[in-house]
């Protein structure tokens, strides 16, 4: 219950003080519960952690900075990046935000409608033409430094 309540952005202070009511009752330390009520950082470290532990040949994050502030948006993809450079882990990363693809990533698939548009090296397939095309909307993308934007423009490049 708390889960859902604090993922839509309602206010999760009733659920928490359910919660911790309930800890009293059946005599469970008030901290014990604070662990369920972590905020999504701390919830992405952790299970970013939790997954690097298994030790697996294959990673799928599947828009790993949504609800993000940017501080943390940012030492995230830091850390991905880190982890491209230094890891022999495969890393799949799901996302519609240009912006929070780490460097590092060397290539990118478009999906549209459940269709492949474009697959290969990132340069070649995150263009304003090819997102463009996917979105039916003109984009430019720019790269810098490994990173990617996008935002809507008048002319397709």
């Amino acid at each position: 219950m708390a889960r859902s309540s604090v993922s839509r952005g309602l206010n999760p202070e009733p659920v928490v003080h359910r919660g911790v009511m309930a800890t009293r009752a059946t005599t469970v330390p008030e901290q014990a519960f604070a662990v369920a009520v972590a905020r999504v950082p701390e919830r992405g470290r952790v299970l970013t952690a939790r997954t690097w532990m298994a030790q697996p040949d294959l990673v799928l994050l599947d828009e790993p900075a949504a609800g993000l502030a940017l501080g943390a948006r940012e030492d995230l993809l830091a850390r991905l990046t880190a982890m491209t450079t230094s890891s022999v882990v495969a890393i799949v990363l799901v996302t519609d935000r240009l912006k929070e693809i780490p460097a590092g990533f060397d290539r990118a698939l478009v999906l549209t409608a459940g269709t492949v548009l474009a697959s290969g090296p990132i340069e070649e397939v995150l263009t304003g033409a090819c997102l463009s095309a996917a979105c039916e909307l003109p984009f430019e993308v720019d790269a810098r430094a490994g990173r990617f934007s996008a935002r809507a423009g008048a002319s397709i490049r």
